[in-house]
This record gives structure tokens, sequence and C-alpha cells, in this order.
């Protein structure tokens, strides 16, 4: 039993070595070059969309995850905190660009992309072995 466990944690690090998490920048850049056809203030709209939701993600993932051992209650806790500090930093980004003038159709597919690849990235994410 604590073999398999062994495994399924050495798949993850494995993961997290192999950078399968790290697609967001490519694809930034890919819809920024797209938008780019519209106009520099497009680029930057579909760019700061995509760069509110990374931010947001690494801010929710320092507070759901740096705790350390906890009871339930607290790491549940601190999991819907992160999760609230996530879509409130995201809100808070997509209004602050909106006020800055920025086109919102590019930010909102920025936005869109990067959640895409975060779902993604998990999604594909290796399965622990049966052996």
């Amino acid at each position: 039993m604590f073999d398999a466990i062994q495994r399924t944690a050495g798949d993850s690090h494995s993961y997290l070595a192999a950078g399968d998490n790290r697609r967001w920048p490519w694809v930034l850049a890919v819809l920024a070059l797209l938008w780019l056809i519209k106009g520099m203030a497009w680029s930057a709209a579909a760019l700061a969309g995509g760069l509110v939701v990374v931010l947001a993600g690494w801010l929710s993932g320092q507070v759901a995850l740096a705790g350390g051992v906890q009871s339930s209650t607290a790491a549940l806790s601190r999991l819907l905190a992160g999760m609230m500090l996530k879509w409130v930093v995201v809100i808070a980004g997509l209004v602050a660009t909106a006020a800055a003038g920025l086109p919102l159709l590019p930010m909102l597919t920025g936005v869109i992309a990067a959640l895409l690849t975060q779902m993604l990235a998990v999604i594909g994410r290796p399965q622990a072995s049966k052996a």
C-alpha cells in the first residue's frame, strides 16, 4: 500500500519536473500575436487578461497551500479562501484593465485562454500505474 502511495507521489513530482504546467506563456504569446492584427492595444488587452488569471492562480496557490499540516477544517478554509481570493483578483484585474481603456473582447479571450490552459494542465497529469 505504501509503495503505491510513494509511486503516485513520484509521478506527480515527475509531472512537475516535466514542465507541463508552464504552457500559459506560449498560449498567451500566440493569442497576443493574433490580436496584434487589430492593434497594439488589443494585443496588450489579451496579455493583461491572461496575466491577471495567472497572477490570481499563483496567489490562490500561495494562500491555499502554504499552511503546512493542519486540521481538515483549517485546510478547507485555506482552500476556500484561496479560491475566493483568485476570483476577487481576476474581477479586480479585469475592472482595472477595462478602466485603463483597453478593449474588452481581447481581454476576455486572454482570460478564457489562461483558464483553459490551467484546466488542460490539470487534466493532462499522468495517472498512477496500477502495477
